[in-house]
């Protein structure tokens, strides 16, 4: 797979330089996980940010011993962004569904990046903003 030609198509890279794109890129891998395997758990705090380019990711709050979905991710959708630009602990945890490839980002570079573009920032705090939003209603 080429990683720089995936991430062109993804919306939130579509919003900064091409060179920018291709720095990303250079940095970044394919990794694969087997259904059922832990991406990132709940509480622990990843350096990374995520693109799923095959198949699906599960992303699920742990409250107790109560466990609830909160969504299905697929290819093109980013998870592990909250983490990143929060340096926070992960909210969720992030399960490979029927087996998965995601594009894994280093996250401070990717952060470093995503700041010398404003409107790559506002994207990504609306789609902050909008994840935070759909694990409230769930907890």
């Amino acid at each position: 797979m080429n990683i720089e030609e995936y991430l062109f198509k993804v919306e939130i890279f579509q919003k900064i330089t091409p060179e920018d794109v291709r720095r990303i890129a250079d940095v970044s891998k394919v990794v694969s996980y087997p259904d059922g395997q832990y991406i990132t758990r709940q509480g622990e705090q990843p350096d990374n940010l995520w693109v799923v380019c095959k198949g699906k990711v599960e992303v699920i709050v742990e409250k107790g011993k109560e466990k609830r979905h909160v969504a299905f991710l697929g290819p093109g959708e980013i998870f592990g962004e909250m983490t990143v630009f929060q340096r926070d602990f992960a909210t969720a945890d992030v399960v490979s569904r029927g087996g998965c490839n995601v594009i894994e980002i280093p996250g401070e570079f990717f952060k470093d990046v995503i700041y010398e573009s404003p409107v790559s920032i506002g994207m990504m705090a609306q789609k902050m903003t909008k994840r935070f939003s759909e694990l409230m209603k769930k907890k």
